[in-house]
């Protein structure tokens, strides 16, 4: 209780670190169509005691995951949304 999500920058260990840095990414014509400057991940975390416990992103990444065809998807086209999906598992194992 109390905390809040901080946005993580793009210099964050989940996006920058390791073999599959993010530094840019593509969105789906609905989410550009809310927001046309979309270019980097907008992932969000929550810190208990300082560690990342939380991972939140307003952007549908599980569509792209998933790699479904879904006109109604505000979020990351599929390859970047493996990207992203990758990191944030990579980074869950290692710390």
């Amino acid at each position: 209780p109390g905390a809040e999500l901080i946005k993580l920058p793009p210099t964050h260990s989940l996006l920058s670190g390791g073999w599959n840095p993010v530094e840019r990414v593509q969105y789906t014509p609905l989410a550009l169509r809310d927001d046309p400057t979309l270019e980097t991940p907008e992932i969000y975390g929550l810190f208990l005691d300082g560690r990342l416990a939380v991972v939140y992103s307003p952007h549908d990444l599980f569509s792209g995951v998933n790699r479904e065809s879904n006109a109604y998807s505000k979020g990351l086209v599929d390859t970047d949304a493996v990207r992203v999906a990758l990191n944030v598992i990579a980074y869950a194992l290692s710390h």
